[in-house]
């Protein structure tokens, strides 16, 4: 099947305001908080912006919350950044949070996502619900996101597909979701890009996601 599926719940200012008072919670405790400029009126311009899905086509979302959400993906523990991976994955549909230039910001943000899930390892990926699901969802997304998200997506296709045989294996259904639909996302963009052949990066991504595939249909998850 080809196609994109996405993770779009929770964009709506109730949804919203609680991401960003976990946020907050969790930033009176991190021994590497964000400042109180990025912590305070920039996530609230984030979640105002995010909020108006209706205006999506015309709004430009806001520098400093963009930022302020990879700092805490890019510092944070897997214990604390799961609600930043939640902006992140609400973030990455906003045309203009995924446009071509901002390839760079997703470079860093979907590298630190997948670094957050490998460290938890086998184990921790069959057990933790949190981090798994949501950097499967943000990986999901951002190949349905805008150039800049789906072009620094492409270019990781291998290393996500290594986190979405990690996560196949959850006892959690909804982790196990969000790593179907990453590997539909990744396998769709690969064939719409052709980016199935032609150089050893793209043919060592597509034997990934032909191994991958094949291990989630056996185990019958």
């Amino acid at each position: 099947m080809r196609g994109y599926k996405t993770f779009d719940s929770g964009a709506d200012p109730k949804g919203l305001s609680r991401v960003v008072s976990k946020v907050r919670e969790l930033n009176a405790s991190s021994p590497r908080p964000l400042p109180p400029s990025l912590a305070d009126d920039a996530l609230d311009s984030l979640a105002s912006v995010l909020a108006a899905t209706s205006r999506y086509h015309s709004s430009s979302v806001p520098d400093a919350g963009l930022e302020a959400v990879r700092r805490m993906v890019s510092d944070w523990d897997a214990a604390s950044a799961f609600p930043a991976l939640d902006l992140a994955r609400i973030a990455v549909l906003h045309p203009d949070a995924s446009s071509s230039g901002r390839r760079g910001y997703w470079d860093d943000v979907l590298s630190s996502a997948m670094g957050l899930c490998e460290s938890l390892g086998p184990g921790g990926c069959r057990s933790e619900v949190a981090v798994p699901m949501l950097t499967m969802r943000l990986v999901a997304n951002s190949y349905r996101g805008g150039p800049g998200s789906s072009s620094s997506a492409g270019a990781a296709a291998e290393r996500a597909l290594g986190c979405v045989a990690l996560c196949s294996e959850s006892s959690n259904r909804n982790v196990r979701l969000g790593a179907a639909t990453a590997l539909l996302n990744a396998t769709s963009h690969m064939a719409s890009s052709g980016q199935t052949g032609g150089t050893a990066a793209a043919a060592a991504a597509a034997g990934r996601a032909v191994e991958v595939a094949a291990s989630m249909l056996r185990s019958g998850r």
